[in-house]
């Protein structure tokens, strides 16, 4: 096994590190290449040109439309919103491998690949803002609700746009955290945060298990 797919960013007991080195793909590289590109030739309404004053004044939803949505869909996905800004029910965006054939929020619980709980970027997602429980919590709520429809679908993206964390249903203790700043001057630790996040990782092979199984 190589030592380039060293995971400088936090890896709570989630993935085994040699095993999730070895899952990052040709395709990986590609979606790692497109994000460096897309940072490089970010216009003026991407937070990577904001000073630091505008991006702790980014609200949850340009967060969202400026830095997560781009980044979710060089990993593959087509995603949609919640339906309600102050519906706690359901997750901030869910994500698909293609369009979703109806457009409820019921329809998106029971067919969605995985979840995103998004955060603004000032939001620290340890502690959250102090007006709800915390942004753990809530993933994991979100998760423990999709798992109802699907068993398999025991994953839950939670991100303020800059950090990016993984968990899954073993709890609020085990997940894997990547910093996109750190990532942006790193390939191989990029390569490595498409290789956990993209859409295949969450898709569904034979017997069951999704590709991100084999790792943990």
């Amino acid at each position: 096994m190589s030592s380039r797919y060293e995971i400088a960013s936090v890896n709570k007991g989630l993935f085994n590190r040699d095993i999730l080195a070895s899952n990052v793909s040709t395709s990986n590289k590609k979606q790692a290449q497109d994000i460096l590109e897309h940072f490089k030739n970010c216009n003026e309404k991407n937070p990577y040109q904001l000073s630091r004053k505008q991006l702790r004044d980014l609200s949850e939803d340009d967060t969202i439309d400026y830095y997560i949505n781009p980044i979710l869909k060089m990993l593959g996905y087509t995603f949609r919103k919640k339906h309600g800004d102050r519906n706690k029910k359901f997750p901030d965006i869910w994500l698909f491998s293609s369009e979703p054939e109806q457009t409820t929020s019921e329809y998106f619980q029971q067919h969605n690949l995985s979840i995103v709980e998004a955060k603004a970027y000032c939001v620290d997602l340890d502690r959250g803002d102090g007006r709800d429980e915390k942004p753990a919590e809530q993933i994991l709520k979100y998760i423990e609700t999709n798992t109802q429809y699907n068993p398999s679908k025991r994953w839950g993206i939670l991100t303020n746009g800059f950090k990016w964390r993984l968990y899954s249903d073993d709890g609020v203790e085990k997940y894997i955290e990547f910093d996109i700043d750190h990532a942006l001057e790193d390939i191989y630790e990029l390569e490595l945060f498409c290789a956990v996040f993209s859409n295949n990782s969450f898709k569904i092979q034979r017997g069951g298990k999704d590709n991100l199984y084999w790792a943990t």
